[in-house]
């Protein structure tokens, strides 16, 4: 579990985040999808989104029982959700979601610097899977991440120490 960050204090994902966590993911695939391209209704969206959310649910549970599931508070209540899977070979930044009015305050920078900082002292590459078109890419660039590998809709990026910036 990450220390405080600022006002941001890091704690283990319980029951009771489920109704945050719900509004998180659809607010966020909301912003990131073209679902206004699709003819799709509104609830038709959110169940959509409601089912890619049990689908990741049950994807991390069965496939990485030993991730690290955290909730990130403000004073605001919750403000982020984020996932980091620990490998015998590699640290995986699984996910991090952040609600708009709290993106762009470092949070995610926060965040990326730990988990890097973990993989070089324990000696294992950082990685992270990334959407094509997700508006994160130019941060993750910033932060010398480079793309490793081609994965169709995503890609998997790598922390290379003095890469591109």
């Amino acid at each position: 579990m990450l220390d405080d960050y600022g006002p941001y204090r890091f704690r283990p994902i319980a029951d009771s985040d489920a109704a945050f966590v719900r509004r998180l993911f659809r607010a966020t695939l909301r912003s990131q999808m073209p679902f206004d391209q699709t003819g799709l209704g509104a609830d038709e969206i959110d169940a959509l989104i409601d089912q890619q959310l049990v689908a990741q649910t049950e994807h991390y549970s069965s496939n990485y029982p030993h991730a690290e599931i955290s909730i990130v508070e403000h004073a605001d209540g919750p403000v982020a959700r984020l996932i980091i899977i620990e490998f015998d070979d590699e640290v995986r930044l699984g996910d991090l979601m952040v609600v708009a009015g709290h993106r762009r305050h470092g949070l995610c920078s926060y965040v990326m610097d730990r988990y890097v900082e973990l993989g070089l002292a324990t000696r294992r590459p950082t990685r992270l899977h990334v959407e094509k078109e997700n508006t994160a890419l130019g941060l993750y660039r910033r932060k010398h991440f480079e793309v490793v590998e081609d994965l169709a809709s995503h890609w998997l990026m790598e922390y290379r120490p003095g890469g591109a910036s």
